[in-house]
């Protein structure tokens, strides 16, 4: 429970506003709890491994700038 909702003192609003309240409530969660991230499949589980460890390279050859522009003038 946020800060906010943990202040609120619905007991100050007059009943017809809490109603209100309630019902804006209700919209919001019909609309975005709906969008909740559900679990993970077991696909998204092994790319997230994936993606998280670390990749070793023995070299990495990096071209010289002719190198790079006679690859770019080839195409």
């Amino acid at each position: 429970m946020s800060k906010l909702a943990s202040r609120m003192d619905l007991s100050i609003l007059p009943d017809n506003a809490v109603k209100l309240l309630m019902d804006f409530y209700d919209f919001l969660v019909e609309r975005y709890g709906k969008n909740m991230p559900e679990s993970k499949s077991s696909s998204d589980k092994k790319f997230d491994k994936f993606i998280s460890e670390s990749i070793e390279v023995e070299e990495i050859v990096i071209p010289s700038r002719e190198e790079i522009h006679e690859r770019k003038s080839l195409c």
